[in-house]
């Protein structure tokens, strides 16, 4: 693939670090679930049916999901820039999104 050297390197910086946020803030919604299915399938431990059933699969679908971005972000670690670069890119995120907030509140 022919690379045109359009993006700058804030710009690159700030896409791996959306998307590793966004991973980060899939996993942690995913052990929410995870949390939450375990407490409920404790609750219907001596229950059968559709609803426990329904909840084990839960349980099993948002296991095997957390593995999964676990692994995706294991390996796009290798590709996040230096701590430093993280915090920049971080502070024109949350830049971004005032303009954005403010932009839809003042019109």
């Amino acid at each position: 693939m022919k690379n045109f050297g359009l993006m700058s390197q804030d710009e690159k910086d700030d896409v791996i670090v959306a998307f590793m946020k966004s991973q980060e803030t899939d996993r942690y919604c995913l052990q929410l679930n995870h949390d939450r299915y375990m407490r409920m399938l404790k609750d219907l431990d001596e229950v059968e049916g559709a609803w426990k059933n329904q909840i084990t699969e839960l349980f099993t679908q948002t296991a095997i999901r957390m593995e999964q971005i676990d692994g995706i972000m294991a390996a796009s670690a290798v590709q996040m820039p230096i701590q430093e670069r993280i915090d920049a890119a971080m502070l024109r995120m949350k830049e971004r999104e005032k303009e954005r907030v403010g932009t839809k509140a003042g019109g």
